[in-house]
């Protein structure tokens, strides 16, 4: 298993494993957002932890800010924590979040993630 989507009570996770290619990030991206669930989903948490190779050109992080700036027209308040771990990867996310519609921030681990869209979601309520 190279993804899986977590749904939780007031967002997801999306966690993935080992080597992640564009087309194992495109499945996610599009079953999350073709999903009923997504317009009432508060935050995602993009979990790059388990993964040791990204394989996507630079451009592709562009592209996904690009087609998540039309899904935020659904959903503008959602919370982005991303977990990425190698240099890689934080590079890619990095480049995503200078381009996302929505407040992201990146994590070295998935409990900071955690303590950081508790503190969002508690603002929302």
């Amino acid at each position: 298993m190279s993804n899986e989507i977590l749904w939780e009570e007031q967002g997801a996770c999306w966690r993935f494993y080992g080597n992640v290619s564009l087309q194992d990030i495109q499945k996610i991206h599009s079953a999350f957002f073709g999903d009923a669930r997504f317009d009432d989903q508060k935050y995602l948490i993009v979990d790059f932890g388990w993964a040791e190779k990204v394989d996507v050109s630079k451009d592709e992080p562009v592209v996904f800010a690009a087609i998540d700036t039309v899904a935020a027209k659904s959903n503008p308040y959602m919370h982005l924590a991303v977990v990425a771990k190698t240099k890689e990867i934080k590079e890619l996310v990095s480049i995503y979040v200078t381009n996302s519609p929505w407040e992201t921030k990146v994590f070295e681990n998935i409990e900071d993630a955690r303590i950081r869209i508790k503190e969002k979601i508690k603002k929302l309520l």
